[in-house]
This record gives C-alpha cells, sequence and structure tokens, in this order.
C-alpha cells in the first residue's frame, strides 16, 4: 500500500471512529441511576435511561400439595402433629385448597433446611418461589471515543451487580423514506 493510500485510510479511522454501544446496569433505584448517569454526564457520553420491569424472588414457600378433601387434609395435619411437626397451617385458596403450609422463609437456604427437616420425619413436601415485580433501570451509552469501553469496564460502580454489557448497535437509516400517495 502506498504512502497516500495509507495516509488516507489513517485519516478515514480517525475522522469515523467506531461506535460502541454499551447498556449499564441494572440499577435497583432512581437515585443510583442518577448517580452513575451524573458520571457518564460529566466524561462526556452520550445515554439515554431504560426501565424495565423483573420478576425477583420473594419468597420461598414450604408446602404439602393439596389433598382431595378437607377430611384428608385434617388426617395430614393429625398426622404431622403425631410425627412432631406441629408449625402448620391448612390452605384454602384457589388452586390451593386442602393444600398444608411448612412455611414461609426469608432465604431458599432456609427452606431448603426445613425441607430437609420433613424429609428426614418422612414427609415429602414442595417448595415454590413466590415472586415480585420490580423495576430495574438502565443506562444505555454510546461511545465514539477510544479507551472510554475500557475505563468503564473497570469503572467500580460501587453497587452489587451493575455490569457494563456490549450492544450491537441500532443502524440509522441511510435513505429517507419516501412517501407513496
Amino acid at each position: 500500500m502506498g504512502k497516500q493510500a495509507k495516509a488516507k485510510s489513517k485519516s478515514a479511522a480517525i475522522s469515523h471512529p467506531v461506535q460502541q454501544c454499551l447498556a449499564i446496569g441494572p440499577f435497583r433505584s432512581v437515585k443510583e441511576t442518577l448517580r452513575a448517569s451524573d458520571w457518564l454526564a460529566h466524561a462526556g457520553i452520550a445515554y439515554g435511561m431504560r426501565t424495565r420491569m423483573v420478576k425477583v424472588p420473594e419468597s420461598f414457600w414450604v408446602y404439602l400439595p393439596p389433598l382431595p378433601s378437607h377430611l384428608a387434609a385434617v388426617r395430614m395435619l393429625h398426622e404431622l402433629d403425631r410425627k412432631g411437626i406441629h408449625s402448620h397451617i391448612l390452605v384454602s385458596q384457589p388452586g390451593f385448597d386442602n393444600a398444608i403450609s411448612l412455611g414461609l422463609y426469608n432465604f431458599p437456604r432456609n427452606a431448603h433446611m426445613r425441607l430437609a427437616q420433613l424429609a428426614e420425619k418422612g414427609v415429602h413436601a414442595r417448595e415454590q418461589v413466590r415472586y415480585r415485580s420490580q423495576t430495574r433501570y438502565w443506562l444505555d451509552a454510546n461511545l465514539d471515543r477510544p479507551g472510554m469501553l475500557s475505563k468503564l469496564q473497570h469503572k467500580d460502580w460501587k453497587l452489587p451487580g451493575v455490569r457494563v454489557h456490549k450492544l450491537r448497535c441500532a443502524v440509522a437509516p441511510t435513505q429517507a423514506l419516501h412517501r407513496t400517495r
């Protein structure tokens, strides 16, 4: 390649930097997101904020599935008492009529310990994760300066779970659309 071609190639690379698109997050609150967006703005990085609803575990329910009748459920409660299992409640709600609740736990480890204790006594219970919806926040950034990607990837956001993810950039239209009559 001649000197002129190299110079043109080099100037084209300098004048048209490669765009990199990123998603930074997830953030758990608007306050966390605003702190991060302030940092991006101060660094001269273009960004936009978006939200997304996600399901997060709220509790872990240990239970016996619905029994065929109320009488069968009452018999099972007596059987549980006989085995020394006294913490239980008969459930009556759609889809779980005659089920027996054996505990609701905040942490999966505690639910698993309860399941193991019950299994030692010959009771084969089930676990169901209960979820709630929560909003998560993301910052979508467009980088056009070399070196910024590495700086962002190594930044300590001081927030658990916040990461920088590379995205495929949306392709901008190259031509205006023509209306047809």
